[in-house]
Order: structure tokens, then sequence, then C-alpha cells
């Protein structure tokens, strides 16, 4: 959400009313909302399945209108541009912090968006932080396809399940559509 006056409706909303009130449906909070500056987070239970739920304040680009494909459990979500474009500009912020596991590019070589859509999600991060984006893009790929030891290491705290071929492969898709 890139409206500041959204996100302080929505923040007020949820600290009076809990993290249950943005939904249409009956939902089994798993963790209590916990409430920032930079947003609002949480877990709930969809079909007895524990999935994390974020709202995030986003300041630096703007965020288009979600569409009627655009959500989940009847919550609207980012358009697939926002979610490559966020991930760009979270990989450039922490692509070298070994704490987060590399998991904005490794998160964007699982979307796996097409060269058109990744192209425009680029441009839409560099709007705000310029020629940086893809230098951190090249920097988090080579770290990962150069170290089996960290990609492994990164795989088991992300708890992935996906093979370490695939995601070598996956992450090789990324950098040929970065070129």
């Amino acid at each position: 959400m890139s409206s500041l006056n959204d996100y302080r409706t929505i923040r007020a909303l949820v600290a009076t009313d809990g993290l249950s009130t943005l939904f249409d449906r009956q939902v089994r909070i798993v963790r209590t909302a916990r409430t920032d500056r930079y947003g609002i987070r949480g877990a709930v239970a969809v079909d007895g399945t524990p999935v994390k739920f974020e709202i995030i304040h986003e300041g630096r680009i703007a965020l288009d209108e979600p569409g009627p494909n655009d959500s989940v459990i009847d919550t609207a979500t980012l358009t697939p541009l926002d979610a490559v474009a966020t991930k760009v500009l979270a990989n450039d912020d922490r692509w070298a912090d070994r704490s987060v596991a590399s998991r904005d590019v490794i998160d964007l070589a699982m979307i796996s968006p097409d060269g058109t859509m990744l192209a425009r999600g680029i441009a839409k991060a560099e709007v705000a932080y310029g020629s940086t984006i893809r230098r951190a893009l090249h920097s988090a790929v080579d770290l990962l396809t150069g170290n089996s030891d960290y990609r492994r290491h990164c795989r088991e705290i992300l708890r992935m399940t996906v093979s370490d071929d695939e995601l070598v492969r996956r992450l090789g898709t990324l950098m040929a559509s970065l070129d």
C-alpha cells in the first residue's frame, strides 16, 4: 500500500478490532498482528494451513490498484508487477545480508517472471533506486550460484522443498531474463 492515509486507517482498524476485521469470512488468527510504521504483520489459518499475512506501507514506489484476480481468500494482493518490483527493491536493500538467506532473489526466481514482467518490475524499482537494481540482482544470483554450501543453507532456512538443481535452473532463467 503506497497511500499513507490508507495505511494509517487500516493500521488503526487492526489496532482497535484485530486482524480478523480485514477479512470478509471467518479466519483463525494464528499470530496476533504486530504493527509498526512499516507494516502490519500476522498469520492466519486458511483451510487449516498457517499463512503469513502482511500489509506493508511501501513509500518508495506507487503501487498499482489490484485487479479482480489479484486476491487470496477475498483479500487484495499485490499485482504481479508490484510483486516483482517490491522483491527487486528488497533484494537491492539486503542481498548481501546473509541473515535473510537471500530470500528476495530466491522469491523472485520462484515467481519466475517472464522477461517483459521482470523488465517492467526493474524499471519501476529503478525510479526509486536507480542503476543499483541490476547490479544487486547480478550480485545476489552470483552469490547463490557460486556457493553451494550457502545455497543449501538458504534452502534449509527458508524450508524450501524445491531441489537444488531446480533452484539453480530458476536463478539461471532469471539471469538470462536480465541480460
